[in-house]
């Protein structure tokens, strides 16, 4: 904005030279001298070569005009070789620009420098345990990030929990099945945390875990930790072979409740019932799954 800038008295016009200029060639020697200082003004040392036919092609006038503002009213010296001439006035007027240019510069820097410095040794801000300088907006963390983090510490202690109610007797379950209102994405995860302890001995893939939350919408918890523990030692390495087993094991009690057979066809509600005891849903269990492995080989 200020590149190309000079400071200009407001009562110039009425200085002795320049009343001498504009007797001999009114306003327009006026505006001759100042688009000669312009041009200086663009010149790396203030000065210009003393070529004033260039200078009047460029201002449009008449070089003698130049020539005589130049030279006639003692506005202008020239060099010892002649070859330049400047303004003594303009020069130093530039010169405390230029100083106080210089001066704004310096404090700025300074000012950048200090600024960055406080932001650098600033107050660190911690997440998830992790300490993060704060270098200001530049390293604002988003608010999804904040929330994803959140969450993912909150999955981590819901596993943890699950893994700790679990126990040698096969029972981690046990306080899930009695919590009717549990958060769906607990179940999910103390399910998971059962099967990987009890049979699988490895984390879940993303396809087993889809499988677990389509056993919850279908079947109850007590009947989940049944299917599980059914498969122990039996070689099962994934749980979507648990949620095959319950689907067979619904499908054939519907079938047994259309076509009215009694005695121990295990009903749906049959792992609640005390009616059937832990043997009788072994055997059945065992069988469903020699049944299901005999059509695999086939």
């Amino acid at each position: 904005m200020y590149e190309n800038y000079f400071s200009h008295d407001s009562n110039a016009r009425n200085s002795d030279k320049l009343i001498n200029v504009r007797m001999k060639f009114g306003a327009e020697g006026y505006g001759i001298f100042f688009m000669i200082l312009e041009r200086l003004r663009e010149e790396k040392e203030y000065m210009s070569v003393t070529d004033y036919n260039a200078i009047a092609f460029d201002l449009r006038v008449d070089s003698s005009k130049v020539k005589s503002i130049v030279e006639d009213f003692g506005l202008f010296v020239f060099t010892e070789d002649g070859k330049y001439f400047y303004s003594e006035s303009f020069l130093h007027r530039m010169k405390i620009k230029d100083e106080k240019s210089k001066k704004r510069s310096i404090a700025g820097k300074k000012g950048a420098d200090s600024k960055w410095k406080n932001q650098k040794d600033g107050n660190a801000i911690e997440i998830d345990g992790n300490a993060i300088k704060n270098y200001g907006n530049a390293m604002a963390m988003p608010s999804k990030i904040m929330a994803r983090k959140e969450k993912e510490r909150k999955e981590k202690e819901t596993k943890a929990q699950a893994n700790s109610q679990s126990d040698d007797n096969g029972h981690g379950l046990s306080l899930l099945c009695e919590e009717k209102e549990a958060c769906a994405d607990e179940d999910c995860a103390k399910v998971e945390a059962y099967f990987v302890q009890e049979v699988k001995g490895s984390p879940c893939n993303a396809g087993e875990q889809v499988a677990i939350m389509q056993a919850l919408k279908e079947f109850s918890l007590k009947e989940i930790k049944a299917g599980i523990d059914a498969v122990k030692g039996r070689g099962v390495s994934s749980f979507k072979y648990v949620l095959s087993m319950l689907r067979g094991q619904k499908r054939d009690n519907d079938t047994a409740k259309r076509l009215g057979v009694k005695g121990k066809a295990m009903p749906k509600q049959a792992l609640q019932d005390d009616r059937y005891t832990e043997d009788d849903m072994q055997a059945l269990i065992a069988k469903k799954l020699a049944k299901d492995r005999a059509k695999m080989e086939v």
